[in-house]
C-alpha cells in the first residue's frame, strides 16, 4: 500500500481510491460505552457476522487479556451503526473497533481520509476563517495525516485525536465551511521529492516562523524561517504567565525557584536552554522542556522573556505553538489580503509541490 500511494504521488494520472485513516480515539483501563442507531457489533478473532445490539448502546470492559460486553468475549470487536457511533463525549463517523493494546482498552475508529478533515478543520481551525485559508489549512492537515498513515502501517492506529497530532473531535466539529474547503482541495497533497510533506502547522507564530531543526529537531528543508503577517491583535498572539517562586519550581519538579533566565537563544529568538536556581544549585534545562512541565496552554510558545518580581517570575511571550511550518492566523491574514491557498502553502512550505493525489 505505501508502493502504491507514492506511485500515486509521482504519477497523478493513476487512479487511487480514497484512503482510510484510523484514528485513535480513546485509550483507558476502564470501561468504555458506545451508542449508535442500529448498532451492531462483531468479534475480529473469528467468521461471525454483525450481531444487532438491541438496546443501541455496549458497555466494554477489559477482563484479563480480553474485552467483555454482553455476550462477547474477544480480543477485538467491531461495530457499525446507521450514522454516527459515540464514544465517550465525542460522535464519529464511519466504523470502531475495540481491542486490547498493551493492557488496556483502545477505540480506533476508521473513517474515509476526507471524512475525517471536515472534523479536523472545525477542530484546528475556526469555520469563520476565510475560505482559501480553510483550504491551506485542510491541504496541510491532509498532507500531515497521510504522511502519519504511510509511517504506521503496520501499527493498531496511524494517528491519535489530540494536538499531539492534529486535534478531531467528530461530527460536532463539522461545518458546512469545513466540508467546502475539504471538497474544494480533495486529494490535494503537498509533496517534496515525490513523498508527502511532514506539513506541521500551529496557532500564531508572533510574526516570524521557527525552522524545524529548532522546533522539532529536524532540520527538514521545507521548514525554513518565514515571515509572517499575522495581524498584532490576533488572539494569543501576545501572553502573559504568572507564577509564583514556589508554584514554579512545583510545576518544574524543583524546589522553590531563586532565579529563572533564558541561557541561550534559536536564530529566530526563541529560548533554547533556560537555568534555574533553587536551594540546590542551578539545574539548566531545555526551554522545550521547561514548556512541557508548565504546561503547552500555560507557557504558550518558545517565544518568551522572563523577569522576576518579588517572589513572581512574568513570562511575557508571543505566539501559540511549536512555531515550524504553517501559521493559523497568519494564514489567515495572509487570505484576507488576497492570497490564495496556493500561494499561502508555498510561503510556509517552501520548495514543495501541491499534487493531486486521487
Amino acid at each position: 500500500m505505501r508502493a502504491l500511494l507514492l506511485l500515486a504521488l509521482l504519477f497523478p494520472g493513476l487512479a487511487l481510491a480514497e484512503p482510510l485513516l484510523r484514528i485513535a480515539v480513546h485509550e483507558g483501563d476502564g470501561p468504555v460505552e458506545l451508542e449508535g442507531a442500529r448498532l451492531r457489533a462483531r468479534p475480529l478473532d473469528g467468521d461471525e457476522g454483525y450481531r444487532p445490539i438491541a438496546s443501541g448502546r455496549l458497555r466494554i470492559r477489559l477482563e484479563g487479556e480480553q474485552l467483555a460486553a454482553e455476550e462477547f468475549r474477544t480480543a477485538a470487536l467491531r461495530l457499525r451503526a446507521d450514522g454516527p457511533i459515540a464514544v465517550g463525549r465525542w460522535r464519529v463517523r464511519g466504523s470502531v473497533e475495540v481491542r486490547v493494546h498493551e493492557g488496556r482498552i483502545l477505540v480506533v475508529n476508521e473513517i474515509p481520509l476526507e471524512t475525517y478533515l471536515a472534523a479536523v478543520l472545525g477542530s484546528e481551525m475556526m469555520p469563520s476563517f476565510h475560505p482559501e485559508a480553510l483550504k491551506a489549512q485542510a491541504v496541510a492537515s491532509r498532507t500531515y495525516a497521510l504522511r502519519k498513515r504511510l509511517e504506521t502501517m503496520d501499527r493498531p492506529y496511524n494517528l491519535g485525536s489530540t494536538v499531539l497530532a492534529q486535534v478531531y473531535e467528530g461530527v460536532h466539529r463539522e461545518d458546512p465551511r469545513t466540508r467546502a474547503a475539504v471538497e474544494a482541495t480533495a486529494g490535494e497533497v503537498l509533496v517534496y521529492e515525490h513523498e508527502p510533506i511532514e506539513a506541521y502547522f500551529f496557532s500564531s507564530c508572533g510574526g516570524r516562523t521557527a525552522t524545524g531543526e529548532e522546533a522539532l529537531g529536524r532540520a527538514l528543508p521545507y521548514l525554513v524561517s518565514v515571515s509572517c503577517d499575522e495581524s498584532e491583535d490576533a488572539p494569543r498572539a501576545r501572553w502573559d504567565l504568572r507564577l509564583d517562586a514556589t508554584e514554579l519550581g512545583r510545576r518544574l519538579g524543583l524546589g522553590p525557584v531563586q532565579n529563572l533566565r533564558v541561557e541561550a537563544r534559536t536564530s529566530t529568538g526563541r529560548a533554547e536552554w533556560v537555568s534555574v536556581t533553587t536551594a540546590k544549585g542551578i539545574t539548566r534545562l531545555r526551554a522545550a522542556e521547561v514548556r512541557r512541565r508548565l504546561g503547552y496552554e500555560a507557557l504558550r510558545s518558545l517565544a518568551f522573556d522572563v523577569e522576576k518580581r518579588g517572589r513572581e517570575f512574568v513570562f511575557r511571550g508571543r505566539g501559540f505553538g511549536h512555531g515550524a511550518g504553517m501559521c493559523q492566523w497568519g494564514a489567515q491574514a495572509a487570505a484576507l489580503e488576497g492570497r490564495d491557498y496556493r500561494e499561502i502553502l508555498s510561503h510556509y512550505y517552501p520548495g514543495t509541490e501541491l499534487r493531486k493525489m486521487y
